[in-house]
């Protein structure tokens, strides 16, 4: 598995509910796409990056399939009236901790 980690901040004066609803529309989207096993979002609790998604997906070359898709365009190309700093960073699995570890309890 790999996770696409995407941050960005927003634009100043955006119109919020507009970016709730593109959003919305967005995530159905890449549930969607062939390979995908999660999507969580987060917020920047201080300053720079203001907003966080992390797509988990079956294998890098399902990312790429959706990432070269005309469906992955349209979403950037939206996404740009809403969002500035947009940093895309692909991170694959560890040979030093192959598996998550998790504190006993």
């Amino acid at each position: 598995m790999i996770e696409v980690h995407k941050t960005s901040d927003l634009l100043p004066g955006i119109d919020h509910q507009t970016y709730f609803e593109y959003s919305h529309q967005a995530i159905s989207t890449i549930l969607q796409a062939s390979g995908v096993v999660e999507i969580r979002t987060n917020r920047g609790l201080v300053d720079s990056p203001q907003l966080g998604l992390i797509k988990v997906w079956q294998s890098l070359p399902d990312w790429a399939k959706f990432a070269e898709s005309s469906e992955r365009q349209k979403l950037e190309s939206e996404l740009l009236k809403f969002a500035m700093n947009i940093v895309i960073i692909i991170m694959g699995t560890s040979p030093v901790l192959p598996e998550p570890l998790r504190p006993e309890k």
